[in-house]
């Protein structure tokens, strides 16, 4: 890879100028608190010591978390031949770790479906990637050979919500830099944000998620979903993937294509391979519209 264009003097001068690092960081600490009973419900599945009731206790005492799960158990894609009525029957249904997502996702649905073309998505095109990345994750481990937390599936729905904060700064400047940086440096978009904002929207994501209470194994997941290496864990080399073949199933749902070139790092750490990657993507876009009515 080519260095990133030299940023003259003056030039970081006008950009620190524009950029203040300091409220760019304060800004992830302004969204809405997550409710309490997904901070609780995330730190007791990131324990991995915990059973059916402890799970069934917490979300009980939340009647819209209730609400959203009993209705995901008799979704199409996890309804079985009699209605689930309860929070019991709902979480032996759909399992913790989906549940665990689904309120987290009831409560960042609304702000991730914002329009954001600083990073060319339309309204919707941030929540819907966020999905697809979580559905991806939540198949995974059938082609994988290494256990895959269950807080995982939370950090893949969430990985991108850096993004929304950092779009508050970027200006007409600051997106020429990050475009210069792109095409003359040969830059990766996140290399580009690190080379021109001195931070990136994955540092930005896990500062959201450290507001939101949420473990470290989804912070760290979410910070590194671009650089599993950094992060060093299964779950953000499972994010990393997911996000990855995240984008080739929504080229397929597109009717389009999109090449699988994930780290092999990657895939020896998670024990699968790249057609094991393209079956698993196949069948996210076969299933995709079953799976994510749970979300809505």
């Amino acid at each position: 890879m080519n260095p990133t264009p030299h940023i003259t003097p003056e030039a970081r001068a006008t950009l620190t100028h524009c950029i203040d690092l300091k409220e760019v960081v304060q800004s992830a600490f302004t969204l809405p608190a997550m409710p309490a009973s997904t901070v609780r419900l995330a730190a007791l599945i990131a324990s991995h010591n915990y059973n059916l009731e402890d799970v069934v206790e917490i979300v009980s005492f939340d009647p819209v978390l209730t609400l959203r799960i009993i209705r995901a158990a008799n979704s199409a894609a996890t309804g079985g031949a009699t209605p689930a009525t309860s929070v019991k029957e709902a979480a032996m249904r759909i399992g913790s770790a989906q549940l665990l997502s689904l309120a987290a996702a009831t409560h960042a649905r609304g702000i991730m479906k914002s329009e954001l073309p600083e990073f060319g998505l339309a309204g919707g095109e941030l929540w819907q990637h966020g999905i697809t990345t979580a559905l991806v994750a939540e198949l995974l481990p059938n082609y994988c050979t290494t256990p895959i937390p269950a807080e995982t599936f939370t950090a893949a729905l969430l990985h991108d919500i850096g993004k929304l904060n950092l779009a508050r700064f970027l200006n007409a400047e600051t997106l020429a830099w990050l475009d210069r940086a792109r095409a003359e440096g040969n830059a990766s978009a996140l290399e580009a944000e690190r080379e021109i904002l001195n931070v990136h929207h994955g540092e930005l994501g896990g500062m959201i998620a450290q507001h939101w209470k949420l473990p470290d194994s989804i912070v760290q997941a979410i910070i590194h979903h671009h650089t599993p290496e950094e992060g060093g864990t299964t779950a953000c080399h499972t994010v990393y993937l997911a996000n990855l073949a995240a984008k080739s199933v929504q080229a397929i749902l597109a009717a389009s294509s999109l090449p699988l070139d994930p780290a092999p790092s990657t895939l020896a750490h998670l024990g699968t391979t790249t057609d094991q990657l393209q079956e698993l993507c196949n069948l996210t876009s076969e299933k995709y519209t079953d799976l994510s009515a749970r979300y809505k």
